[in-house]
């Protein structure tokens, strides 16, 4: 459905709910992406800086225990990887499929914690980007 169709379906009469859940069920990673111009390369490197780079593996680099170079081979691989894996999702479903049930028969992750809850992870970031977003505005005010 394109969003001209959308639009037209919302002149008829549509409650303002049904107009968000339609419009929202148009919204997809791919129309947003492409909205924000963000080639699948860089969207493979924007994860791994908040995935990888930006937590405990930064701490090291920045006590000195992983140098400049070596931080920049881990985020190098970890792109490659990342942007291998999305590709493959999308390309090859299938071998996709298949090469994670075959990691996780091998056991490659059989001691692993499991993740935080996304959805707390979501939150505490919403909160993290409004208080930046303070800070900036007030930057800007001159506070």
């Amino acid at each position: 459905m394109t969003i001209e169709e959308i639009t037209e379906l919302a002149k008829k009469g549509l409650t303002r709910e049904e107009r968000k859940e339609l419009l929202e069920s148009f919204v997809t990673r791919e129309t947003l992406k492409n909205a924000m111009n963000i080639s699948p390369e860089e969207e493979a490197k924007l994860i791994v800086v908040d995935a990888f780079r930006n937590g405990p593996l930064e701490d090291l680099h920045a006590k000195g225990r992983i140098s400049d170079d070596e931080m920049k081979g881990l985020m190098k691989h970890a792109v490659d990887q990342l942007n291998f894996w999305m590709w493959m999702a999308l390309n090859c479903p299938k071998n996709y499929v298949g090469r994670l049930g075959l990691m996780k028969e091998f056991g490659y992750i059989t001691d692993w914690d499991p993740p935080k809850d996304p959805e707390q992870m979501y939150n505490e970031q919403m909160e993290l980007f409004k208080q930046l977003k303070e800070v900036k505005k007030k930057e800007r005010e001159g506070i």
